[in-house]
């Protein structure tokens, strides 16, 4: 398949609204941004600031912020596309649905990102990951997101997640749906945690930091899980049923739950 390949550069992308895209839009197409600002976009479907279906995103030292989507991705849908996020802030954008920062079905890479203060009115305040696709997170600070449900701060529905050397802070899940403050991880997936912190997250149901739903396999490795909340079981990480958890050389420390287990929970039917 051909691509068309769209380019900018210092530039910035500002008050622009449509269905889809409201900054920018790209259809089997390759999309270079570097050093722009995509802010206060709207539109009445997906991807208030940039849209991509069936192309490659590159996302290098920009701003993507205060932008809106009323359906799904606030600041960033990427669907069916490869991407590389880095060395930019992803901030105040809102979804009315999924994926108040980036919502993403794909494989590819987010380093050295700032998703900071974004809000979904469903799930994943800040990523939500859907159907499929390999991911990286590396050097990111993912703070002080809101959803409704199933992960403030990430949402996944991938096949397999690697987070590293990254941060989640001050999260919020604010519904009584699974839980997940900091992080949601969906059925029978897999994940790893290496090298990081989720801090001060919140969630009105379970998982203050984590979830880990029927069948996820998860490891833990040097990782601190610190003064996270759960309004019911698993202050720290919340697990169930038939998946696998390992935790090595990690610090769960200072979280609460207000029923079982304030560090880590796990539940399995008879």
């Amino acid at each position: 398949t051909t691509h068309g390949r769209i380019t900018l550069l210092n530039s910035v992308i500002r008050g622009n609204t449509g269905m889809c895209g409201g900054g920018v839009f790209g259809d089997t197409a390759d999309i270079i941004i570097m050093n722009c600002m995509i802010e206060q976009n709207d539109c009445s479907a997906d991807g208030g600031g940039i849209s991509i279906n069936y192309g490659d995103l590159q996302l290098t030292n920009s701003s993507v912020s205060s932008n809106t989507g009323a359906a799904v991705a606030g600041g960033i849908y990427i669907y069916r596309s490869s991407y590389n996020v880095q060395g930019s802030n992803i901030s105040f954008n809102v979804s009315g649905s999924e994926g108040g920062g980036i919502w993403i079905r794909g494989s590819g890479t987010l380093i050295n990102d700032t998703i900071f203060n974004n809000s979904a009115s469903a799930k994943g305040g800040g990523i939500v990951y859907f159907s499929g696709g390999s991911v990286l997170i590396d050097s990111c600070d993912i703070s002080e997101n809101t959803a409704e449900q199933y992960g403030a701060g990430i949402s996944f529905d991938g096949d397999s997640l690697l987070i590293r050397n990254s941060k989640l802070a001050r999260d919020t899940l604010m519904g009584a749906w699974d839980g997940g403050g900091g992080i949601y991880v969906a059925p029978n997936r897999y994940i790893k945690i290496e090298n990081s912190e989720v801090r001060s997250c919140y969630s009105a149901s379970e998982g203050g930091a984590a979830y880990f739903a029927s069948g996820v396999h998860a490891t833990l490795d040097s990782c601190l899980i610190i003064g996270n909340y759960a309004f019911t079981n698993g202050g720290g990480v919340a697990t169930y049923e038939l998946g696998t958890t390992i935790i090595n050389a990690s610090s769960l420390d200072s979280n609460h739950a207000e029923y079982y287990g304030g560090g880590y929970y796990n539940f399995c039917h008879d």
